[in-house]
């Protein structure tokens, strides 16, 4: 697991350490405050080796890139000069460390097969190229730069952007898999049907069908059809398509779904709690902490609902699960536009919900 992530000049953070990270983390903070910057910071250390998820993070806030200039959205004050340094630390594995640089040319041209491209999934509207060109001594491209604690070696990765066409450059002497999905509030269904498709080769319904049942326990099958529609067996003449279930009904089975999926990796979560009625909160939390432990899977998720947190602690304490496995994380951007993040561990955070103390956060002017 992740046990602390340190950001420099990543977006409006200046220097973030956060520290002691547990199985389930909670971040929440006003808006603003830097939590869905945190859990891209945690995304992009992962996948170090990875130069597209410096494009999907942009995706994710439906910024597509156009230009080369256009990368600077995930630079501290649209700033190139402020170099973004993101180091971390792994339990078993190490020191991690990210830089992220611009990179400036004089009409250098390099071929693709100079250095191997990966094969990644591109934002809608971007291709990959064969060669990248640049005839001034202006921007040319993305520069990534990381090393390992268990390697004692440095690599670096590249990415390139010119008339809409993008190139993607990978030090071939380090690949690593480690499994990590991100969902913002609005994009978790999309997934769906192919986390149904895993599940039902892998053999892996039976849990599935057992959570949903606490939601509606008419629910007696779940399937993947031909034409890649999700269906629910309601007990009824024949099984109906997910999307007349209900949103929230959706949103936890794609939820569920993915955590099953995910064994021994890592998931992020923006705004868990849109659109899920109270109750079904409830449910979503018991899912995900048994799930997260029994696949040993770490989470990382952000939060404006109080009612979420009383939820999770009350599942918790009702079903005994290990409380060392919750952490929740106050962001909070101060009037110098510093960031500073406070640690509640799950006594703490019992104490001050029953002491009706806000720890959310406000708004600092």
């Amino acid at each position: 697991m992740f046990k602390n992530i340190e950001i420099s000049n990543f977006r409006g953070i200046k220097n973030l350490l956060i520290d002691d990270f547990s199985r389930v983390n909670i971040f929440v903070g006003p808006n603003n405050s830097g939590k869905t910057t945190i859990l891209e910071a945690l995304f992009l250390t992962v996948g170090m080796s990875n130069p597209q998820l410096a494009l999907n993070v942009n995706s994710f806030r439906e910024l597509l890139h156009s230009e080369n200039n256009d990368f600077r959205f995930n630079f501290r004050g649209l700033d190139y000069n402020n170099k973004i340094t993101l180091k971390s630390f792994i339990e078993k594995d190490g020191r991690r460390s990210l830089d992220i640089t611009p990179i400036y040319s004089k009409g250098i041209i390099r071929k693709v097969s100079d250095r191997e491209a990966p094969t990644t999934n591109v934002p809608t509207g971007i291709t990959d190229t064969s060669m990248v060109s640049d005839s001034s001594t202006n921007f040319e491209a993305i520069g990534l730069n990381f090393d390992f604690k268990k390697s004692q070696k440095k690599y670096h990765s590249e990415i390139t952007l010119e008339k809409n066409q993008i190139s993607l450059f990978i030090d071939q002497k380090y690949k690593e898999s480690l499994n990590a999905r991100f969902f913002t509030a609005n994009a978790m269904y999309s997934s769906l049907p192919d986390r149904i498709d895993m599940i039902q080769r892998d053999k892996k319904k039976a849990p599935l069908i057992e959570a949903l049942k606490k939601i509606d326990p008419k629910i007696i099958d779940i399937a993947l059809s031909k034409t890649r529609i999700v269906y629910v067996d309601i007990g009824i003449d024949q099984m109906i398509p997910i999307n007349l279930m209900g949103y929230g009904f959706s949103k936890v089975c794609a939820l569920i779904a993915n955590l099953l999926v995910t064994k021994d990796g890592y998931i992020y979560i923006d705004e868990i709690e849109n659109g899920l009625h109270h109750e079904t909160l409830a449910i979503l939390w018991d899912a995900i902490i048994a799930a997260a432990a029994k696949y040993n899977v770490q989470i990382f998720l952000s939060t404006h609902s109080y009612e979420a947190i009383k939820t999770l602690l009350s599942v918790v304490t009702t079903n005994d699960y290990n409380k060392e496995d919750i952490r929740l994380f106050l962001t909070q951007k101060m009037r110098d536009n510093s960031h500073k993040c406070y640690k509640y561990d799950f006594e703490n955070l019992k104490a001050n919900i029953n002491s009706e103390i806000e720890i959310r956060g406000k708004l600092i002017g």
